[in-house]
């Protein structure tokens, strides 16, 4: 009995390899394809698998039929099931620790800041406790809230300026605030831009409760009329950052800018949709280019906002860039909501 459980257990061993194998073809496809290095483990892996087995069957089928051995069907498939499930059990063990090792390192980077952190990188203190607003531009330097602007973009090759303001005004007794916009497009320029930091340099979680859409509240002042030269009708174009810094364009498609045209005195509520994927694109000229993210080059991952980028110019009649222009644009009160009136 001595080679019959020899050859038991070596049968144990072909079909708890079979199982492996049948199980990390499945991770294979189930693993994004962008994780490379953990495909590659996976590849290794199968190929070991497939090797042995093409060694072991032939063998051991040989010994069988030399041997003759009499076994009952019963005792094989008792045996097999018992310590075949403790082998599986052993492999899925092990692969499991493998996976969750290589899915962490894969999620930091070389300094051990996870990559869903990288908004931390550029100036933020953390991130706030779910509240919808993003910037009310109501500064204090005394407190936390002690920038609203962390750059000011113009196309400097092309002469283009820009030029932004804190301004404030009474009503119904209570003071508000917003940011006032001088910007100056050249034809055939690149739009002139700003980058607004969220309220108290923390970047908004947007995970509980969930919020769909961006607002804000844009009027062209009084003022601007002074000047015949400024224009009556001002096209907005909306980037935004997301906790992996990885700037999305609200667009059909890269460049394709979706314009939000603003005209007239009184303030006017704008909106843009977070989850219709449709509408974004990655902008490939700013930001995390380099880290690659789970499935985020192909859907933008709005759980975390870190920065919100508007873009002024001449209303484009045709999917694109602003045009060329200049003009005054005042914007206030940037929030998220569930709704496109809050």
């Amino acid at each position: 009995m001595g080679k019959v459980g020899k050859n038991k257990s070596k049968w144990i061993q072909i079909y708890s390899a079979l199982l492996a194998c049948v199980l990390l073809i499945v991770v294979y496809f189930i693993v994004p394809s962008n994780w490379e290095l953990i495909r590659g483990i996976i590849v290794a892996l199968i190929a070991a698998d497939l090797l042995y087995l093409l060694f072991a069957i032939p063998t051991e089928t040989r010994k069988v039929l030399s041997q003759k051995v009499d076994l009952t069907k019963n005792d094989i498939i008792t045996s097999t099931v018992t310590s075949t499930t403790e082998n599986f059990k052993q492999e899925i063990d092990q692969l499991r620790e493998e996976l969750v090792k290589k899915i962490e390192e894969n999620k930091k980077l070389s300094n051990g800041i996870p990559i869903e952190s990288l908004y931390l990188l550029q100036g933020l203190k953390g991130k706030n406790n779910r509240e919808p607003l993003f910037q009310n531009f109501h500064i204090d330097r005394s407190g936390k809230n002690v920038s609203a602007v962390s750059f000011l973009w113009a196309d400097t090759y092309s002469h283009c300026t820009i030029n932004a303001s804190i301004q404030q005004f009474l009503i119904e007794g209570e003071t508000l605030y917003f940011l006032q916009v001088y910007f100056d497009n050249k034809e055939g320029s690149y739009g002139c831009n700003l980058s607004i930091v969220p309220q108290d340099a923390l970047a908004v979680d947007n995970t509980s409760p969930k919020r769909k859409y961006l607002l804000f509240d844009a009027r062209i002042p009084k003022e601007a009329s002074q000047d015949k030269g400024n224009l009556s009708e001002v096209a907005v174009a909306i980037r935004v950052v997301n906790g992996y810094m990885q700037h999305w364009e609200y667009a059909r498609s890269s460049r394709e800018y979706i314009q939000l045209p603003v005209s007239g005195e009184v303030w006017r509520t704008l909106h843009i949709d977070l989850e219709d994927k449709d509408q974004w694109a990655l902008f490939d000229s700013d930001g995390n280019t380099s880290f690659k993210v789970c499935g985020s080059e192909e859907d933008p991952n709005f759980d975390i906002i870190s920065f919100v980028i508007f873009k002024f110019g001449k209303t484009n009649l045709t999917p694109g860039e602003p045009q060329g222009g200049k003009g005054i644009i005042d914007i206030k009160n940037i929030r998220l909501s569930n709704t496109t009136f809050s």
